[in-house]
């Protein structure tokens, strides 16, 4: 059966190798990286080159990202 939490969990953005939640963390999207945390979507897939969601919320100065992340279980 096809649901869009099993394409997101595959899909990586095409320039940078950004996971979702990557993204969202990136575009102060809360909203968004709650949904996929909530839908267990891992918390430190990192983007092509290395770099987890931890890093691009603390890029961001994004406190509330990176706490969310850091109880979701990200290295």
């Amino acid at each position: 059966m096809w649901s869009p939490f099993l394409t997101l969990h595959r899909w990586t953005d095409p320039e940078t190798g950004a996971s979702p939640l990557y993204a969202a963390c990136e575009h102060n999207r809360f909203d968004c990286a709650k949904l996929l945390l909530d839908r267990h979507y891992s918390a430190s897939k990192a983007r092509s080159d290395g770099l987890p969601p931890l890093y691009g919320a603390m890029q961001h100065g994004s406190l509330p990202f990176v706490v969310m992340l850091l109880d979701a279980g990200a290295d």
